[in-house]
């Protein structure tokens, strides 16, 4: 329990204290004393019933509190585990698949409408994109081949691209770039596509000329 909450119950049980005694002493008084004050009787005694009140709501609170805290900091360190587990496994797929794949190949690789390819989302968000302006800065040759795609009122394009990356820690657009195209100034191409490149997300590999 937090020192703030000890000295506020410390304050309130120090206040009920003092006004039972003080009730204590209102009725050691003769009866004729205290018709007068009957009044400030029935008011003292209002005041303990609330007070008495405020103390147990507040306990009860605290051990809310308390209570939901530890299952929240349990809920978030389960979230966390699963988030590295996942990252982990990842970074192993990653690295298997760059094992098993020709690293040249996948660098000449170029859009093939005969092909079955993977597709990136890309949002429209000020509304200015269409199929052939896509087509031509990702180097896609077959318009058809881009399908517009919406969702809750949001207007994206699905794209083919040439691969799937993770992004490691210390990666850049340009460090990774280097491992998909030929001409590293092919590397502009995915910030162009996925925006700011951040450490722990998926990317989408967007197609060169050559």
């Amino acid at each position: 329990m937090s020192d703030l909450s000890n000295n506020f119950l410390k304050q309130l049980i120090k206040k009920i204290f003092l006004t039972v005694i003080q009730k204590r002493q209102l009725q050691a008084r003769p009866e004729t004393e205290l018709q007068p004050n009957s009044e400030n009787s029935n008011r003292l005694n209002n005041l303990i019933s609330s007070a008495i009140s405020v103390f147990f709501i507040t306990l009860f609170l605290i051990f809310l509190y308390l209570n939901n805290k530890s299952l929240w900091n349990q809920k978030l360190k389960a979230s966390l585990e699963v988030i590295d587990n996942l990252r982990n496994q990842q970074a192993y797929i990653d690295e298997k698949i760059a094992d098993s794949v020709n690293p040249n190949a996948v660098k000449k690789q170029v859009f093939d409408p005969k092909q079955v390819h993977i597709f990136g989302l890309i949002w429209d968000i000020n509304k200015q994109l269409n199929p052939e302006s896509l087509a031509l800065q990702f180097n896609i040759s077959d318009i058809s081949a881009i399908k517009e795609h919406e969702v809750d009122g949001k207007r994206g394009f699905l794209v083919p691209v040439k691969a799937v990356h993770w992004v490691k820690n210390q990666e850049t657009a340009w460090s990774i770039g280097s491992k998909y195209y030929l001409n590293s100034q092919d590397s502009k191409l995915i910030e162009e596509f996925n925006g700011k490149i951040q450490t722990g997300k998926t990317i989408f590999i967007p197609f060169s000329k050559n």
